[in-house]
Formats: structure tokens, sequence, C-alpha cells
């Protein structure tokens, strides 16, 4: 950075961009980074499907374990994406939930 720059001006601007790509990188993946973190903003039918949803169980078997319907774990999904941060990401909650450490 420092060889790239050709002066002041220019050395504030790419800091300025390293910080912004900093900040996105923090806000995409700098949350909770343990199971029990992120659990615990969950209710208890939100938690069981989540722990359900780790195991890489399907919505319908999750449905079928749990007693409710498929829409209703499709709505917990939702709750649980919006909760954990990951609401209008890419980010598959599966995945997601598996990166998390116990």
């Amino acid at each position: 950075m420092k060889g790239a720059s050709a002066g002041r001006r220019q050395s504030t601007r790419l800091i300025s961009i390293l910080e912004t790509n900093l900040q996105h990188l923090v806000d995409s993946y700098g949350g909770a980074t343990t199971l029990s973190a992120a659990l615990h903003h969950l209710t208890p039918v939100e938690m069981q499907v989540a722990l359900l949803l780790r195991q890489g169980l399907s919505t319908k078997v999750i449905a079928m374990t749990l007693n409710i319907s498929p829409g209703t774990v499709s709505i917990h999904r939702k709750h649980i994406r919006k909760k954990l941060g990951l609401d209008g990401k890419a980010a598959n909650l599966q995945n997601y939930l598996k990166s998390l450490t116990e």
C-alpha cells in the first residue's frame, strides 16, 4: 500500500477502502461464533428446529419429529435466519449452524 500511494490523499483513500471492506466482512460474518451464543436468542421451538437443521434433517423430517406442519418449520427457519443476522444474505442456514463451535 505504501508503494502504491502517490501521496497523503491517496493513502487516506486506500485506508478508507480497506476500512469499509473490513467493516463489511465483520458485518457479514461477525455474528456468534459458538452454538450456545447463537441459540441464546431463539425460542425453545426455534432452538429445536436449529439443532435438527444442524444435523442435516429435512424440513419434512423436522416437521414429523416435532409434530408440526412443514409450513411452520419454514416460518421458524425464517425467524432463525433473522435472529442470527442471516436475513437477506446468501448464507446457507445449515452450513452456518454447522460452522459454529460447541
